[in-house]
């Protein structure tokens, strides 16, 4: 009796336990393994629709489960309308020719058990998964994590002027002309600020605010209502951290905020105040008389429309009218600055290298914004 019992106990102790070839990887097991939390996500070989559902309850992915066959993907959908995430998770099923009808570089994980799909080659799952992306792959009854290289002939451009050099010249050898369109998101109207793309990400703004998206995708990662740049030389991208000198003054409409900040490139979070730069914080005593105090605003916004940053080696540079200020973009200490003498102004300042180069002159209205002819 005793040992019918023990076998029971056992039984039931066995029956927690997971199979280890279970039919589905968890979701904690993908998204632990590829460390990408935002994007869209390919299940290629999916039966039960387990991982899709898991996944799709983040907000931050979008999951597409690709079955081996119709009845499968039939069923797959049907589970996803009765949970409430179709849209979020969405079924499809592997082509006739062995193909997933995917863009190329699109997904940001790959998911793909390999014993049990055996008709799709790692190089058809490599193509649909974008540069930095990671392909999840069950091989010879292991699990393992692969990262897709980003290819050395893509550039960034995470300045106005591509560079601190105000080259614009990209050293970019894929982009070409248009052959179709990867994706389309948000509004439609243009704006003359650009885009800064860097490593998986491409950021830019609305009227509404800051945002991030995967470039590949155009998937949201995280926004930023109101916060706008006050001019489109303020703000700059390195491989951590969004520099902004953003609009927005109680008081003041179209000036910047008293100092530039910089932001976290993955979240928007806002991590450093250089406060140790140049300002366009009002007077703590303001003027009672109006016409000084519209004398005020105007000269403020004519410092602000020529401010200009540029960003190389770790260092943050900062020209507005007669004040040049360079700062350490990590920690924000001011490493050193120069006033222009009086009468004068610093203008298109550029880095090449170690030197640091400036233009002096008498200041002229919007200067900024042509920049070519005297650089």
């Amino acid at each position: 009796m005793k040992a019918k019992h023990s076998l029971l106990l056992l039984a039931g102790l066995l029956a927690l336990i997971p199979p280890c070839d279970a039919a589905e990887p968890t979701a904690e097991a993908v998204l632990n393994a590829a460390a990408i939390g935002h994007g869209l996500v390919v299940h290629v070989g999916a039966s039960d629709g387990s991982l899709a559902e898991a996944l799709a309850k983040r907000d931050s992915l979008l999951v597409q489960a690709i079955a081996p066959d119709a009845a499968t993907e039939a069923q797959l959908r049907q589970r996803f309308v009765k949970a409430g995430i179709h849209g979020q998770a969405t079924a499809g099923r592997i082509g006739t020719d062995a193909t997933l009808l995917l863009a190329d570089n699109v997904a940001a994980i790959v998911v793909a058990d390999l014993d049990a799909t055996k008709a799709i080659k790692r190089e058809e799952l490599f193509r649909v998964l974008r540069p930095l992306g990671k392909a999840y792959l069950k091989s010879d009854g292991k699990w393992s994590a692969t990262a897709k290289p980003r290819p050395k002939d893509v550039d960034d451009w995470a300045q106005y002027f591509h560079d601190a050099a105000m080259s614009d010249l990209s050293a970019d050898r894929v982009s070409g002309p248009a052959r179709g369109l990867q994706w389309q998101a948000g509004p439609q109207d243009t704006h003359s600020d650009g885009v800064r793309v860097i490593d998986d990400l491409v950021i830019g703004h609305d009227a509404e605010g800051l945002w991030a998206r995967d470039a590949f995708s155009g998937l949201p990662l995280w926004k930023r209502p109101g916060l706008l740049p006050a001019t489109r030389f303020g703000w700059l991208v390195d491989s951590q951290r969004i520099y902004i000198f953003p609009v927005g003054q109680r008081g003041f409409p179209g000036i910047p905020s008293p100092c530039q900040i910089a932001l976290e490139l993955r979240t928007g979070r806002t991590v450093l105040e250089f406060t140790e730069g140049l300002s366009f914080a009002p007077p703590a005593d303001l003027p009672k008389d109006a016409a000084a105090l519209k004398q005020l605003r105007q000269d403020l916004a004519e410092r602000a429309k020529d401010f200009q940053a540029r960003l190389i080696d770790g260092l943050l540079i900062q020209e507005s009218g007669p004040s040049l200020a360079v700062l350490d973009a990590q920690t924000g200490r001011r490493l050193w600055g120069a006033e222009a003498p009086e009468g004068l102004v610093w203008g298109h300042p550029l880095a090449a290298g170690d030197t640091l180069y400036a233009v002096q002159g008498e200041w002229a209205r919007s200067a900024s914004y042509t920049h070519w002819p005297m650089t």
